[in-house]
């Protein structure tokens, strides 16, 4: 009697049916579900729900003690209303194990159908809009760093020619002005791939002391005009080579030391890169960049690392700046499993330092090889086809290599590139990405078909580690990010060809 009551007031639809779905007995609840009146019984299961070989097939594998339980879930329209049901059975045996019937149990679960579809279509736009900011970054970035590199081409080929000092200083800030320029848009862009989750990590054989000398250089061309002293320790015992993302420990150490020469106006930034742990294939390095600037009181270093922070107001019209750079930094860290901290007092300066760990190379792989010197005579007279849609572009590309003798030609677009390789052979292409009728990617693919020896490197004012990797993998040796510079175009000729012996 208390099953019979408990069959006849649950709150599940159940059922009982033999191995052809005929039904022996169902309960009120199992007809509500399925808007049928209980006076209109219905006799197989059949009649409700799709039939088809693999559910009859279930139903027979349960009746047979092959399986022990079966579930699916159908859609069903009754009274013009369309309704999501699960229906789980097992079947119920005597004493004997001889099958008496199958038991049902039957769900509404149109609620949370419509959330799941709901949650899928709200995932798909968020997906679409993520794809649509992408392609709308990558073209901004394009025709942005497109006239960027025309302006930044010129004025760097004009102060290699200019004389008169009046006219340098003005080529000079319009240098300054654009790499300025420049390094905002590369924030922004950096920064929105953070924000996205669309940042890649690509592990690769950095040699840490060549990395810090090419930054100095970087850095103390850029503050020339402060009186600042720019000191830089390495301890004896850091590994010469290790394995990381040499893109981002760059922009980790670009960002936290432009933002030190940013915040002092005299006095020093340092640079101290220090070794926390190491064992045979394996090192944590700490480095510490310490200045003698304007220092932050707590207030300000509880924000420092928000988005778009940049501390007092009035601070930041005279330092200009997204405020974005610390917060880069920090979710770049992060990414590379490392972490960060921050002292400071208002007056008396700031440190920032960070602990990376790092893969280290067997013995043998890494200590005291400087394999990568510049080959003399490598640029000589090499045969460069250049690959861009924009005429100002080329010319920029064409009057750099000329400064080390190179011959060039130009190609408008891929397909024009692959007619020219039919009638000339080339030691180099320099490939834009972006051009009209066939784009680099595509071009770079056929031309890999029927030639696997040339050089190739990338030229394209679209930047990220997915899409570097995306370039390598079309066939391209090397990657170049505009606007472009003569010492970077050199130093990536000099990788690609170097990379033979």
């Amino acid at each position: 009697n208390n099953l019979k009551i408990t069959f006849e007031q649950a709150g599940i639809g159940m059922v009982q049916f033999n191995a052809d779905g005929n039904i022996l007995q169902a309960n009120p609840q199992f007809y509500k579900i399925l808007r049928i009146n209980s006076l209109n019984k219905i006799h197989n299961i059949w009649d409700v729900f799709q039939k088809d070989d693999e559910r009859s097939e279930n139903f027979l594998k349960v009746w047979n003690h092959k399986k022990e339980k079966g579930f699916f879930e159908q859609q069903l329209e009754n009274d013009q209303k369309k309704i999501w049901v699960a229906f789980l059975f097992t079947l119920v045996s005597d004493s004997q194990r001889k099958p008496k019937y199958l038991f049902g149990i039957l769900k509404e679960i149109t609620e949370s159908k419509e959330s799941e579809a709901n949650l899928k279509l709200a995932r798909d736009q968020a997906l679409e809009a993520g794809r649509a900011k992408d392609i709308f970054l990558m073209n901004m970035s394009h025709e942005i760093r497109t006239p960027l590199n025309g302006i930044m081409g010129f004025t760097e080929i004009l102060l290699l020619n200019e004389e008169e000092k009046s006219k340098i200083e003005m080529l000079k800030s319009i240098d300054y002005s654009s790499k300025f320029l420049s390094e905002i848009i590369q924030d922004i862009l950096d920064f929105s791939k953070i924000e996205s989750g669309n940042i890649g990590f690509e592990s690769q054989k950095i040699n840490l002391r060549e990395l810090i000398l090419k930054i100095e250089d970087v850095i103390k061309n850029r503050n020339l005009s402060k009186n600042i002293d720019f000191i830089i320790e390495i301890q004896e015992n850091i590994p010469l080579e290790v394995e990381s993302d040499e893109i981002f420990l760059k922009k980790i150490l670009m960002n936290l030391l432009s933002n030190a020469f940013k915040f002092t106006e005299k006095g020093f930034v340092k640079l101290s890169v220090l070794l926390v742990k190491r064992d045979h294939f394996y090192a944590e390095i700490c480095f510490k960049i310490e200045d003698s600037g304007i220092g932050m009181n707590e207030k300000i270093q509880k924000k420092i690392f928000e988005e778009f922070y940049q501390g007092d107001l009035s601070l930041s019209k005279k330092y200009q700046g997204t405020g974005l750079g610390l917060s880069i930094a920090r979710a770049l860290i992060k990414k590379m499993k490392g972490a960060m901290s921050v002292q400071s007092e208002e007056g008396k300066g700031s440190v920032f330092m960070f602990v990376l760990p790092f893969n280290l190379f067997r013995n043998g792989e890494n200590e005291g090889k400087e394999e990568k010197r510049e080959r003399k005579g490598i640029l000589e007279n090499l045969k460069v086809l250049i690959v861009d849609d924009n005429d100002i572009s080329r010319q920029i590309a064409g009057i750099i290599l000329s400064q080390r003798n190179c011959s060039f030609s130009f190609s408008a677009n891929g397909e024009n590139c692959l007619s020219k390789l039919e009638e000339e052979k080339f030691d180099l292409i320099l490939m834009d990405i972006q051009m009209p009728l066939m784009n680099g990617i595509e071009a770079v693919r056929k031309i890999r078909e029927k030639n696997s020896k040339i050089k190739i490197i990338a030229y394209t004012a679209y930047f990220s580690a997915q899409e570097r990797q995306k370039y390598l993998e079309s066939g391209m040796n090397e990657v170049l990010i505009k606007p472009l510079k003569s010492f970077e175009l050199f130093q990536k000729i000099e990788s690609v060809f170097l990379s033979e012996f």
